[in-house]
């Protein structure tokens, strides 16, 4: 019985030392120690009074010495009572109650059985399953966003090309005329160089003699 009393005493002193960096028997046994100097300190100071005061002979000193030893036993022995009462107030304040947890003790304030805590294992391992499949889907969808958003500048840019290019060139059929009249300039080409003689002179600069005649292409 005593030994569980002296364990109980223990963790109560263990988890106020974790809480509060000191414990109830070591704020008693400060105060203890010092009601018992200060004790000592006010006999002696009597006994040196009074040994200074008569002058005492070493016969009748060795006698003040055994009665300074014998007024600081009766005085320790007469406060042990309110030592007891200091005791109790101390404990009554730093007293921690058994509801109150450290911080890193809250997690146990629901103790589960080995099923529940199993239960509560698997549920985790589903949510973390299910967390990393998120992550990967979040990774694909901004992948997919970013594409879309280079998509889209890109047809901006086309539908701009495009833009400029109808407003340049507003008459198409002016357009096909004078690509028809190119390709048959070429042909024609084709055909004159065949009938010539070709100079070598002619062969690398094959325009620098023709002398055409200027046309109005607008009139085509």
């Amino acid at each position: 019985m005593a030994d569980s009393t002296e364990l109980e005493t223990r963790r109560e002193e263990e988890y106020e030392m974790q809480l509060l960096g000191f414990h109830s028997r070591a704020v008693y046994a400060t105060l203890e120690s010092i009601v018992q100097e200060t004790i000592k300190s006010k006999c002696k100071k009597l006994c040196k009074t009074l040994q200074t005061k008569y002058d005492s002979n070493p016969e009748k000193l060795r006698e003040l010495e055994e009665v300074e030893k014998q007024l600081i036993q009766i005085y320790c022995t007469r406060a042990i009572p309110h030592l007891k009462n200091i005791e109790s107030t101390i404990k009554k304040f730093i007293f921690i109650p058994k509801h109150v947890l450290l911080k890193e003790d809250k997690c146990q304030r629901t103790q589960y059985t080995d099923e529940e805590f199993q239960k509560l294992q698997e549920h985790l391992k589903d949510l973390q399953q299910r967390a990393k499949r998120a992550t990967i889907i979040n990774a694909a969808v901004k992948e997919e966003l970013s594409t879309v958003d280079q998509l889209q500048s890109c047809i901006a840019k086309n539908n701009t090309m495009c833009d400029i290019t109808e407003n340049s060139f507003p008459n198409l059929d002016t357009n096909r005329n004078m690509l028809t009249v190119l390709e048959y300039y070429k042909e024609f080409h084709n055909k004159l160089s065949c009938s010539l003689i070709e100079t070598q002179k002619e062969k690398y600069n094959p325009f620098e003699n023709i002398e055409g005649e200027i046309c109005d292409f607008d009139s085509l």
